[in-house]
């Protein structure tokens, strides 16, 4: 039949938690799946570098993160990137440094229980400022489930083994700054083979389609096959970050 005109992605977080206060760690209030891997975690800034953020989760593989008071960009830490970061609204190429405001902190600074920021010059207003509030979404990979990497490009083929049949795949293109934003593949949208039916987390446009010839990604039982060498994708010189999910 024909596909519905809008589609959702759904993450099951029942468990409450709150996380009190205990320098340098301040306090949180989480919502959390521990067996899936994931936790929303929401805190008020109070404005150091240095502090830290419980997440009530095992060491996250990937973070996002946004002030819910000011307008700031959406943060990414991701362990294929250990020491830089992304903006998940943009397609430009992964970037290190705290600037002249900070920003959200490197994923090698994660820990098992807490994650933290990356100071600028004059302060973390980006990430941290005193009395801003803040949400971040956490995952790690759980085996069976999700899988969360990277890869090489080859620029004709490659296959990516996930241990797993996705039906959920986010690829960023982290180290080419242009038409390289977060790609977002379902079989919601498409049931058989997801070869061209695009969704971009960095971009306001619709769905690129199945008459898109450029984007050739079939899921398979164990991964996700791409069959050809478009830049977005699978460039020859380029790496690539990737989130994929199960059905659960």
């Amino acid at each position: 039949g024909t596909p519905p005109d809008y589609v959702s992605w759904n993450w099951y977080a029942p468990t409450a938690e709150s996380i009190g206060a205990s320098t340098p760690r301040i306090a949180s209030t989480i919502k959390k799946n521990v067996d899936a891997g994931f936790s929303i975690v929401k805190w008020t800034g109070d404005g150091n570098a240095s502090a830290r953020v419980g997440h009530g989760i095992s060491k996250p593989d990937m973070i996002i993160t946004k002030s819910l008071t000011d307008s700031n960009d959406w943060n990414v830490n991701h362990v294929g990137i250990p020491n830089q970061l992304l903006y998940l609204q943009s397609s430009n190429a992964a970037f290190s440094g705290g600037g002249t405001n900070g920003a959200f902190g490197y994923q090698s600074t994660n820990t098992s229980t807490t994650f933290g920021f990356t100071g600028g010059s004059s302060s973390v207003n980006n990430a941290n400022k005193l009395n801003s509030n803040y949400i971040a979404y956490c995952f790690h990979s759980v085996p069976g489930y999700s899988k969360i990497g990277r890869y090489e490009g080859t620029g004709s083929s490659r296959e990516v083994y996930l241990g797993f049949e996705p039906r959920f795949l986010m690829i960023k293109n982290y180290t080419n700054t242009g038409s390289t934003g977060w790609v977002i593949l379902d079989t919601a949208r498409d049931t058989l083979a997801n070869n061209g039916n695009a969704l971009f987390a960095s971009s306001s446009g619709s769905e690129w389609g199945a008459s898109n010839t450029t984007i050739k990604i079939n899921f398979t039982a164990t991964g996700f096959t791409i069959n050809d060498g478009y830049v977005v994708v699978n460039g020859g010189s380029d790496s690539y970050l990737y989130m994929a999910f199960a059905h659960r």
